[in-house]
């Protein structure tokens, strides 16, 4: 099976956004599952690259920009929040997560 054309895509500097079919018209399990799918499928690996897929994933949203502002305001503290759990959690198995 060929490999998913993401991780050449996001290596050749193309902004890529996940997006979810409506999970209660198709089924789909929502679009946690779906970056977690990317994460654990592909060679998209790294808690830099989970940072740029999410960010990009509001970014290139249909928000307007004041409910853009206010998604990526809180998305910074839970995300700074999961970064710190990492780091608690997993110390210098870590790696580099903290540069992130």
């Amino acid at each position: 099976m060929p490999m998913h054309p993401l991780p050449a895509l996001m290596n050749q500097g193309v902004h890529v956004a996940l997006c979810s079919d409506d999970p209660a018209v198709f089924g789909n399990m929502g679009l946690s599952f779906d970056f977690f799918q990317v994460f654990v499928a592909s060679d998209v690996h790294g808690l830099a690259t989970l940072r740029e897929l999410v960010w990009d994933s509001i970014r290139y949203s249909a928000l307007e920009d004041d409910e853009q502002t206010e998604a990526f305001t809180l998305l910074e503290r839970q995300w700074n929040t999961f970064v710190r759990y990492i780091l608690e959690k997993y110390g210098d198995a870590a790696g580099a997560v903290g540069q992130v």
